[in-house]
Order: C-alpha cells, then structure tokens, then sequence
C-alpha cells in the first residue's frame, strides 16, 4: 500500500520528481495487484482562503502496448473530498498472446521468467492547499513478473462470424 500525495519532501529532494516503484508477481492465475491510497487532508486551520477543496489525481502514460502486455489501474483518474481517501487498484495479469510475439517470449522460450516494465504518472490537482508544484507529479514505475511457464498455454485462435453475428467453429 502506498499513499498518495507523499509526505514533506525537504529542498534537495524537491527538483527530482518522486519516483515509486511497484513489483506485481501474478500466482495461481490470479493478477499480481497493488493498491495506492491517494487522500486529501484537511486543512489545518479555518481561514476563509483554507476552504476544503476536492482534490483530483489523474494517471497518465499507461499505453497500449502496456496494457497489451497484462497492466492496469483502476480508477484512471477520480476526485477525493477533503479529509477523504480513494483506492487505485493496479494490477498486472500477463498476456500469453503479447508476449509471444514479444523480446519477453523469447526469453521465456530459453526458460527463463522476468519482468515485464511500464512506466506512468500521478498528476495532483487541487485541494486546499494545492500540492506545491514538485509534488504535483509522481511517476510510478510498474513491474510485472512474467514466468517462464507463460509460453505453456495455447494461443488463442481467431474466430471468425457468420453472418447475423454467431461465431463459427473452426
């Protein structure tokens, strides 16, 4: 579980953006998942300009090719209340389809398991007070464990439709 946006980072830390790393290993044909908790505090004090404001995050670079491969995040995008919190699930489920055509089946031909890689951002918008803007983007680096045995089950086959829309056996 990771929490969204980060605490406090200090001068130094502040010019690279922050970066978090998450490892998802399926097992038992079940998705190797992660959950992000993104919240919104409520502000300190009672100042007319302090009013609680929503708070927006947004994930953004999560390409086709990606999601080809088994990786996901739901939601993409939402809205949480001041003092509330939201749940991002992500999950990783390996695509015996994408990867046979892939650099990742042929390593997985030799016998060998390893990680699939995909790489995103966090964008913070809003809320009372705003994140300071080096803390408005968080990239998240996704890795998702592909094993050797991913090559053992059988291709899918095209179907083709007859007309009227029922799928013909081939």
């Amino acid at each position: 579980m990771v929490a969204l946006p980060p605490p406090e980072l200090g001068s130094a830390a502040a010019a690279e953006p922050r970066v978090i790393e998450l490892a998802l290993s399926p097992s038992a044909g079940a998705p190797g998942t992660a959950t992000l908790i993104v919240g919104n505090l409520k502000p300190s004090s009672v100042d007319a300009k302090d009013k609680p404001a929503p708070f927006e995050f947004s994930f953004e670079g999560l390409g086709d090719e990606a999601s080809k491969r088994g990786f996901s995040i739901e939601p993409m995008k939402g809205s949480v209340e001041a003092g509330g919190t939201k749940e991002v699930i992500v999950s990783f489920a390996p695509n015996p389809d994408a990867v046979r055509g892939s650099e990742l089946g042929v390593i997985a031909s030799f016998g060998v398991s390893q990680w699939a890689e995909a790489r995103l951002k966090c964008v913070l918008k809003g809320g009372s007070p705003a994140p300071p803007p080096e803390q408005s983007e968080i990239v998240i680096k996704l890795r998702g464990h592909v094993p050797s045995s991913i090559l053992d089950a059988p291709p899918s086959r095209p179907m083709s439709v007859e007309p009227g829309g029922k799928p013909k056996k081939k």
